[in-house]
């Protein structure tokens, strides 16, 4: 079975933005000084706003960084202005899939705020929170959890269990308990967060329809499909009325619905909405975004599902390209696409081809899980398989003998394993 990459897309800025702490006043500035310093840095900040919206990133980042060296010129350097602005310019980095450069500029942000105005002040958990995300978009949901559950902690000590900031963080704390399949858990989030936003903000809001469809989701992966793709419909038409087509929570919404449509092989549904999420990631984050190779991806899976290996092979191509260049050649999600694509190049008939990816992925998984992980023993499957596709028995009773020595020994550990279910 060709293994996919669907999540709840990240970095929403519906519920809880990216850059949620305005600083400056929008009005026209008094008559002073043509060069005081705060005049100039007011305009760069409408400058740098406007290029965000226009999604003009590198421009935008060229001015934040221009900002944050003004702001602590003017402010100070420990100054809570200058943590904000550090921390604007740390979403706009994350937003382009620059997780290096926005993972330090999130910790000095933090760190000046909390030494300005408290360990548990609400924009020390905004950053916080913010950084979690950004774990999660850079597949780091181990380093996320304890941030979400600190901004969690945060808001509901300053603003109570029932605020909208507290909903927003029980939101991102379901998408990230929805990665790591812990459903109940998700689920629970979810319906927490919903249950807020109906009371504050009303059905018809686009933040209560977007946690709606992060709900759906765990609706569809415990085998609740029909449920799933009713509430999906729902919220896409609240969604679509509010916020229109080409807005990015609108594409979230319908790429999880494509995941409907992917899980019970309604091919000919997905294929369109897998196009127009992926149009919509490049117009917001660029072709080159981690987000977008999730999608890409998804798009070359319903195609290899559909027999239609020659549109599929480009797209594994290019996702491939993409983490490797944005994640890393050592990244786990660069595995599991060679793994894909070896499927591809396998159905294509070229044999050398995959026999290849796959010898890399062994290697991969050899070195990242060791040589006796189930991962191990499913790319020795595989290329056992493949070997014997090509008439080379022998050594593909290597790579079956290896492969089931594994998971014997997996079986075996399992069932001498105590049950700790007394205790």
């Amino acid at each position: 079975m060709i293994q996919t990459v669907w999540r709840i897309m990240l970095l929403s800025a519906v519920v809880l933005a990216i850059s949620p702490r305005p600083l400056l006043s929008e009005e026209p500035a008094p008559a002073t000084a043509p060069k005081d310093p705060k005049v100039v840095l007011l305009g760069l900040i409408r400058r740098a706003n406007a290029l965000e919206k226009a999604q003009k990133d590198t421009e935008a980042i060229a001015e934040y960084t221009r900002i944050v060296k003004l702001a602590s010129e003017v402010y100070g350097a420990k100054a809570h202005e200058t943590a904000t602005f550090t921390n604007n310019l740390a979403a706009l980095h994350a937003n382009t899939g620059k997780f290096d450069l926005a993972e330090p500029l999130y910790l000095q942000s933090i760190k000046i705020d909390e030494e300005a105005l408290g360990k548990e002040a609400p924009s020390v958990a905004a950053t916080m929170c913010n950084l979690a995300m950004m774990y999660v978009a850079a597949k780091k949901p181990d380093k996320a959890l304890p941030l979400y559950k600190r901004s969690l902690w945060i808001y509901r000590a300053k603003f109570g269990r029932k605020h909208v900031k507290t909903a927003a963080v029980l939101d991102h704390m379901g998408t990230l308990y929805y990665e790591e399949k812990k459903y109940r858990e998700a689920e629970t989030a979810f319906v927490e967060s919903s249950e807020i936003l109906e009371e504050k903000i009303g059905k018809e809001h686009p933040a209560y329809a977007i946690v709606q469809s992060h709900l759906a989701a765990v609706f569809v992966a415990t085998g609740r499909a029909e449920k799933a793709e009713e509430l999906y419909l729902e919220n896409i038409k609240v969604l679509e009325a509010k916020l229109g087509k080409n807005h990015w929570e609108y594409g979230r919404a319908i790429s999880n619905l494509a995941g409907v449509y992917r899980t019970s092989r309604q091919f000919e549904k997905a294929v369109p909405l897998q196009l127009q999420i992926i149009k919509i990631i490049e117009a917001k984050f660029g072709k080159d975004h981690p987000m977008a190779a999730d999608e890409v991806g998804n798009l070359a899976s319903v195609y290899y599902q559909m027999g239609e290996h020659a549109k599929a092979l480009p797209l594994y191509q290019r996702s491939l390209k993409i983490i490797e260049t944005k994640l890393g050649k050592k990244h786990p999600l660069v595995a599991t696409t060679l793994n894909n694509l070896a499927l591809v190049y396998w159905e294509l008939k070229k044999y050398k081809a995959a026999e290849e990816l796959y010898l890399r992925c062994l290697a991969m998984d050899e070195a990242a899980y060791g040589k006796d992980h189930q991962e191990v023993a499913i790319t020795l499957d595989n290329l056992a398989k493949l070997c014997m596709t090509t008439d080379r028995y022998d050594q593909a009773k290597i790579y079956r003998d290896r492969s089931r020595k594994i998971m014997q020994a997996i079986r075996n550990k399992a069932e001498t394993k105590p049950d700790d279910s007394s205790r």
